[in-house]
């Protein structure tokens, strides 16, 4: 599973940093409050409650669009950040560990 490659890339080295840039679709909600189902399942499953988990952040844009997120942030594969950046015309931002 994926989660595990997270888990052995993050766990073989201190300074490797998984950020995660979610919207709309990732944040599945149910009765009004974000579940990020996939995410825990998929990404997640093999990272937190381990020490490393603090390497790995989430990037919530609060009901944003993929397709958009994508586009204002394609920028970040030939900068990497060590946070979550904000974006241009979106100001609910939730950053979180796993």
């Amino acid at each position: 599973m994926i989660h595990s490659l997270f888990h052995n890339w993050l766990k073989s080295n201190t300074a490797n940093r998984l950020i995660v840039l979610t919207g709309a679709a990732s944040e599945e909600e149910q009765h009004g409050k974000a579940t990020y189902a996939g995410l825990w399942k998929y990404y997640f499953a093999g990272i937190w409650n381990q020490h490393f988990a603090k390497q790995a952040q989430v990037c919530d844009y609060h009901q944003m669009d993929h397709k958009v997120i994508l586009k204002e942030f394609a920028w970040m594969v030939q900068n990497p950040v060590h946070g979550c950046p904000t974006a241009k015309d979106h100001a609910k931002l939730t950053a979180w560990n796993p």
